[in-house]
């Protein structure tokens, strides 16, 4: 069965039971540094289920990488989904949060992400063989608020929306062997930081041998009639 990490990246404003830098953290295993990145940290409210990363890197692009991540391992395929945004401003129109799937924690390591940019830009980027150029395939959607990646095999799904509307879906074909699942947190200019608020709204799924249909949660967030708990489904 092949292996790979979850990773979450968040900046929340804490304000009941915060628990920082102690792993496991909620349903994450461990944090960590991609590249040359400024060292983050980690907290997680564990009434409200909301995760805080604060984190710097100089992207997630090109042929190799500098990121935050909070990350877990699993195995087999999944569904993962999360309500975020940026807190504040910015100064950074190439900063990014989102989830990512990668196949090891080396810099210029094969990845799949279905990330939204600084400026609203929403994409699923990919690098297909160790250090090889990053590729992209921009969705339609700009300034998504709800982001979700699947993967079926070696297929990914990537699928976006604004709150309680529909999702718009994109994929591509890709083996990553034995990977790592995150969310990143990246900033052209690594004396930067960056703060990225997760919603209790995050879910993780791991499916089951029928499809994502048989799987198992590992997220708490219940789903609602007609659709989720984020976007909306036809």
């Amino acid at each position: 069965m092949k292996k790979i990490f979850i990773i979450l990246f968040v900046v929340c404003i804490p304000v009941v039971r915060v628990i920082a830098q102690q792993f496991p953290l909620g349903i994450f295993d461990a944090q960590a540094e991609v590249g040359n990145a400024k060292k983050g940290m980690s907290k997680y409210n564990a009434q409200t289920q909301e995760y805080t990363i604060t984190g710097s890197g100089t992207n997630i692009w090109a042929t190799h990488d500098e990121f935050q991540f909070l990350y877990k391992k699993m195995s087999g395929d999944f569904i993962l989904t999360t309500n975020a945004a940026f807190i504040g401003k910015g100064v950074e129109e190439h900063r990014k949060w989102g989830w990512m799937v990668r196949q090891s924690l080396d810099t210029s390591s094969p990845h799949v992400n279905a990330v939204v940019h600084g400026d609203g830009l929403t994409s699923l980027q990919f690098r297909r063989t160790t250090g090889a150029t990053t590729e992209e395939k921009k969705s339609t959607l700009t300034h998504a608020d709800v982001v979700r990646l699947e993967r079926k095999g070696n297929r990914y799904y990537m699928s976006v929306a604004k709150n309680g509307e529909l999702f718009i879906i994109d994929s591509l074909d890709l083996d990553l062997g034995d990977d790592h699942v995150a969310l990143p947190a990246a900033l052209r200019g690594k004396d930067l930081d960056l703060r990225l608020a997760f919603e209790r709204r995050h879910e993780l799924w791991r499916a089951g041998r029928g499809g994502s249909g048989g799987g198992r949660r590992l997220g708490r967030r219940r789903l609602s009639e007609g659709g989720d708990a984020y976007g909306r489904q036809e």
